[in-house]
């Protein structure tokens, strides 16, 4: 994927403000832009792999009534491969050779100059999902997920993955970013599955 963009319309006038965390100790990532015509939170995220990779992408309505544009440029082979894009049954399908990807999202799409574009608005306590499925092209077109269970599975994957985290050496400062300690944790149980959990002072060799 060679980019894809989902911003206010208004994006960079004056009074505009964003702001981006993680979700507790997790990996979904929240961005959250603040404009005269409301507030809008965008949510993205990959859940647990299924039967095909996914990246999900949440709008979420805050507050007023926001104009959003989508601009989404597929490349396959590191940005070198441009893939044909046809409409099948609702949602945009691109394939190159050996790779596929289907975008499915309730919004109204068109194609321009190599790029998916779409425009919508986007009010307060509306949540507006985009879809992005990958797998190999000589497969059957994978079951979509849906993005807001998917959001809850990935949430409890991600709780369960940092329960053991307890037990496991913190990063040094208490502000680390949940990227950080989401890593640590998998290093740390990595180790454990090794049989390999050094205590300070000890070696590794037997």
């Amino acid at each position: 994927m060679r980019g894809w963009r989902c911003g206010s319309r208004i994006t960079g006038c004056s009074g505009t403000r964003r702001r981006r965390r993680y979700r507790g100790d997790t990996l979904i990532l929240e961005s959250e832009w603040e404009t005269p015509e409301g507030t809008v939170r965008l949510i993205d995220f990959m859940p647990p792999r299924g039967e095909a990779a996914d990246v999900v992408r949440i709008v979420e309505g805050v507050s007023g009534r926001v104009p959003m544009h989508m601009a989404l440029r597929l490349r396959f082979d590191y940005g070198r491969i441009v893939p044909w894009v046809r409409h099948i049954e609702g949602e945009r399908n691109a394939i190159a050779g050996p790779d596929a990807a289907w975008l499915k999202t309730p919004v109204e799409l068109r194609g321009r100059d190599l790029t998916t574009y779409g425009d919508f608005t986007v009010a307060a306590g509306e949540r507006v999902p985009f879809v992005l499925t990958y797998m190999a092209s000589h497969k059957p077109r994978p079951t979509a997920v849906e993005a807001e269970r998917a959001l809850r599975d990935t949430e409890l994957f991600w709780s369960e993955w940092m329960r053991d985290y307890d037990y496991a050496p913190r990063p040094a400062s208490s502000s680390s970013t949940p990227g950080a300690r989401c890593w640590t944790a998998c290093i740390w149980r990595g180790r454990r599955a090794s049989g390999w959990t050094r205590t300070p002072g000890t070696s590794r060799s037997p």
